[in-house]
Parts: structure tokens; sequence; C-alpha cells
């Protein structure tokens, strides 16, 4: 994906960070395709690219359907400059645990979400000492 949108002329940031979940620390990395323009504002295009953790399960429809369609989107946006535009591919969005099957997934309120939940701890905001920024022109 990181090559694929570098290859549409995309900035791409690779934002990595661990979250605790019910089945122990997990690697996780969003990726932000950063496309500068000149007008006001930013608009925001968002997805998740991970798949719920089952045995011999790929959620090809679930989280590739939402990552084929930004991944297209950003083909057409890298090349054209307009409103600053964000497209980012979230990870950790699946309810996290050990599922035997798709009836015995559970989602709570601490389980999943992972990385659109990170994503704002990163940038700054009232009451966040972080020194990210949402956007900065690429280099």
């Amino acid at each position: 994906m990181i090559e694929q949108l570098k290859s549409y002329g995309c900035h791409v940031e690779e934002h990595d960070f661990h979250a605790s979940t019910p089945i122990g620390d997990l690697p996780m990395k969003n990726i932000i395709a950063k496309i500068p323009g000149s007008g006001p504002g930013i608009v925001l295009f968002a997805t998740h690219y991970d798949t719920v953790r089952l045995p011999n399960f790929v959620g090809a429809d679930d989280g590739g359907s939402g990552t084929g369609t930004m991944m297209e989107l950003a083909r057409v946006l890298c090349s054209r400059k307009a409103t600053q535009r964000l497209i980012v591919f979230f990870d950790g969005e699946e309810a996290q645990g050990q599922w035997a099957d798709k009836n015995s997934i559970q989602w709570t309120a601490t389980n999943n979400t992972f990385g659109s939940r990170e994503m704002p701890l990163a940038w700054p905001c009232p009451g966040n000492s972080s020194t990210s920024k949402p956007w900065s022109s690429p280099t």
C-alpha cells in the first residue's frame, strides 16, 4: 500500500504505535497519505485496512473494499491540487480477542478502534502536549 501510494505521487507518513488489547500489546500502523492544496481547510477520508483475527479467515470485503476505494481515490487526488486532503488507513479497528469463529466476536468499549483513537493523540489539540502537526508541507 505504501509504495503504491507513493507511486501515485502522494506524500506518505507511517504512524507506528502499540495498542494494549485483550490479547496483549500489539504493534499497529496507521498510514496517512497527505495531499497538499492551496484551499482553506482539510478534507479527511478514512478507512481501515485490518481484518478480524480468526483462524483461517481473510476479511477481503471488510477491510479490503474500503481500502480499495481509498487507494483509487488517492490515485486520482494525489495528482490534483485543490483543498488539502488526508487519506488515512487505520489499523486495529476490528475487535481484538481470541475468537473461535465469526459468531464468537464480541465488541466492547475497549477492544477495537485502536488506530482511530490513536491518531488524535498524535496531533495537537487542547489538553494534548504532542508536537506533531496534522498538516505540514511534504519535504
